[in-house]
């Protein structure tokens, strides 16, 4: 058990310190904060997670208030995090929590919170094994970096054979007392993520260096094993910019679509879209154009709008649109200031932003 042992001392003196969801009342964690938490990492640094969790728990201050919420509220306000899916995971069970659970009840074994949307294995382990000293193994992707290297794992990553292999290892290495599950959990996701690096590990700093063959040879820069490299397939998007002025209330305001219930923003707000291939009517040119990067594409954007609204190049009038839009996209109207406080995506979101300082200039 040295792996265990050297891990939890080195917790003990050097594990990261002060994040809100760590906080202990009468010596036990918050489990509503630690779940939350926990989603909110699935593939998110916790330096970003840090600038969203105290918001996001203070306008959801427990189960109860996540659950009696609506999808729309619960995406509001995980605007700019990322993974979308992830917030309609997290409303759907708590929704289901507040069915089988009293209010202070909460699941205790890693098979009841795996069956709840959004929550894989180690996701669930962590939860156990923080709040409940359960002797459940983790395997993010620090973990499975840490211990690829600890045994020089051949499988490349991604691959099945190197998942099968780590949770075998993940497990063995778990210390004996129950007790100690929610440092060693911590611990465990602390030395991936401030020691043992992807392409700079500080071998010499690290407390688990005796039992890694890495190390020992020489190769930690090795492992883990690349994938294969594809390329990133190009998606070619158009977002139509649609202004108007409210007749009422003379405020500029903006036409956005709900995205359907499938897809990558599923349920969120975003420009209306045009095929990219269709020629674009008279009236309309193109303002800017960007590229917003997916794990598995790219989306090469070009904004339009009716050339009423450019005065030239960059720059941009107030004046109404007298331009066609095509009168099947469904659009709602809002002033930009408003669409800001919807679940907007993060590339729309900067897209708003520059578009506000552009309405200014």
């Amino acid at each position: 058990m040295a792996f265990a042992e050297e891990l939890l001392a080195w917790g003990r003196r050097q594990g990261r310190r002060g994040m809100p969801w760590q906080e202990t009342t009468d010596g036990r964690l918050n489990v509503y904060w630690v779940w939350v938490s926990e989603v909110m990492l699935q593939q998110t640094q916790v330096q970003t997670v840090n600038d969203f969790f105290l918001a996001f728990v203070r306008r959801f201050p427990n189960r109860t208030s996540l659950a009696r919420a609506s999808v729309d509220e619960v995406l509001a306000a995980w605007s700019g995090l990322g993974y979308y899916r992830r917030a309609r995971n997290l409303h759907a069970a708590a929704c289901q929590l507040e069915l089988s659970y009293s209010p202070n009840e909460w699941p205790g074994t890693r098979e009841a919170w795996q069956a709840l949307p959004g929550l894989g294995r180690s996701t669930a382990a962590a939860i156990v094994a923080s709040c409940f000293n359960q002797r459940e193994a983790i395997l993010d992707g620090n973990v499975k970096r840490v211990l690829a290297r600890q045994v020089c794992a051949e499988p490349p990553w991604g691959s099945a054979a190197l998942e099968r292999l780590l949770w075998i290892e993940a497990q063995a290495r778990l210390p004996k007392q129950p007790a100690a599950m929610p440092l060693y959990t911590q611990s465990l996701m602390d030395l991936g993520a401030t020691v043992c690096l992807p392409k700079r590990p500080d071998c010499l700093r690290c407390p688990v260096r005796s039992t890694c063959k890495a190390f020992e040879t020489g190769s930690s820069h090795e492992f883990p094993r690349p994938k294969p490299a594809k390329p990133r397939p190009v998606r070619q998007t158009r977002w139509l910019v649609v202004i108007r002025r409210d007749r009422s209330t003379g405020e500029l305001t903006l036409g956005m679509r709900q995205q359907p219930e499938q897809g990558v923003w599923a349920g969120l707000w975003s420009f209306p879209v045009m095929d990219s291939n269709a020629p674009m009517p008279q009236g309309w040119s193109q303002w800017e154009s960007f590229h917003h990067d997916f794990s598995h594409f790219r989306l090469a954007v070009s904004l339009w709008m009716p050339q009423t609204n450019l005065n030239r190049p960059g720059e941009l009038s107030a004046q109404d649109a007298v331009a066609w839009a095509p009168d099947d996209l469904l659009m709602t109207f809002k002033t930009i200031p408003d669409w800001l406080e919807q679940g907007i995506p993060s590339p729309v979101r900067q897209t708003l932003l520059r578009l506000t300082q552009a309405l200014k200039a």
